[in-house]
């Protein structure tokens, strides 16, 4: 059965839960989420895979982060992913996630990753640190925020990324 970001009650009600509706105001999910969610509720309602997060990769390509198998996201002679291009306009990309969501970012963004560790303070909830080395590309450091969000999604804790 499919997993995603949005319930299929949500979708098919047309009101999304509080926690739904917070993570679309924080920028942790997106509209384009929740129309990718809607089409594949609609198109492939019975795939063994999740789509976790779609991230936005400029005018002309979108990736998708999912978990479980590619092809059920790709369908028969990529019918799925074609009209999902069609769809939002865009080239996409389906990308598998692995254990470890820092890989994932890793290679999306030509990240160096040195460590991660957790911080646990009284009376807060714990927060991961994600320790990178600092990126050549600029267009890398404008991304900074935006990772750290997906990351925080991705763990389903607070996650910081720490510039070294």
């Amino acid at each position: 059965m499919l997993k995603a970001p949005f319930s299929l009650e949500s979708i098919k009600s047309g009101k999304l839960s509080e926690r739904e509706k917070e993570l679309l105001e924080q920028n942790i999910l997106t509209e384009t989420d929740l129309e990718i969610t809607k089409f594949l509720y609609e198109n492939n309602p019975h795939a063994n895979a999740e789509f976790v997060k779609s991230i936005n990769e400029g005018t002309n390509l979108l990736t998708l982060l999912i978990k479980g198998n590619e092809s059920e996201f790709i369908g028969k002679e990529g019918e799925i992913v074609n009209s999902l291009s069609q769809m939002l306009k865009k080239k996409v990309r389906i990308v598998s996630l692995p254990e470890r969501a820092e890989m994932a970012i890793s290679n999306l963004y030509s990240i160096r990753i040195k460590k991660v560790t957790e911080s646990y303070l009284p009376n807060q909830p714990p927060i991961k640190k994600v320790y990178i080395e600092k990126p050549k590309n600029q267009e890398i450091l404008e991304k900074i925020e935006n990772i750290s969000n997906l990351l925080t999604y991705l763990y389903k804790m607070k996650t910081e990324i720490i510039i070294e």
